[in-house]
């Protein structure tokens, strides 16, 4: 492009997860289809941010809230019976053990 050409920005390419929030230069951004005149050799690099996952489980029309995983993806009832199971391992190993306490003395 010749020097005082008209450039007009692209829509950033589609990535999941992420929003766009334009295009830098120079340590200045410039929104998408935004309008710069080229002055030298121009390089933009596109600037996302992190998408934010919307209240009350997003677009999840079944009631499923999703916004209730832990990070890694697990629903937190799986945690709960986790506890649960040892809470019953550590009350049944108790019993045992005073039985054997008992037959001893």
């Amino acid at each position: 492009m010749k020097k005082g050409s008209k450039l007009l920005l692209p829509k950033a390419e589609v990535r999941d997860g992420y929003n766009s929030k334009g295009w830098l230069l120079n340590d200045k951004l410039y929104g998408e289809e935004e309008e710069v005149i080229v002055n030298s050799n121009m390089s933009f690099t596109a600037v996302y941010e992190e998408a934010q996952q919307e209240e009350n489980g997003g677009n999840n029309q079944g009631g499923d809230n999703t916004d209730n995983n832990q990070k890694d993806g697990t629903e937190p009832w799986v945690y709960v019976l986790i506890v649960a199971i040892v809470a019953v391992l550590i009350i049944i190993i108790a019993i045992i053990l005073s039985k054997k306490l008992r037959k001893n003395k």
